[in-house]
């Protein structure tokens, strides 16, 4: 289900990720959400391997500043 279904006028261009609790860094911001979040599993944790082969998980190296989530 695309999440504009449930969030009238969400797009990449106005979807603030604080809301997550996850504030991207400048490189992250730029991505498409489907390069970390493939086939658009957004309540999975994001897959670093299809830029990083180093191993690394969001858990454990982010890709910005953990922030207290706004909605």
């Amino acid at each position: 289900m695309a999440c504009a279904a449930c969030h009238a006028g969400w797009n990449q261009e106005n979807f603030s990720h604080a809301v997550t609790g996850l504030q991207l860094d400048e490189t992250h911001v730029q991505v498409d959400c489907t390069d970390c979040h493939p086939g658009r599993h957004y309540d999975t944790p994001p897959n670093c391997a299809g830029c990083h082969d180093d191993g690394r998980a969001a858990k454990d190296a982010p890709p910005g500043t953990r922030v207290t989530p706004r909605g």
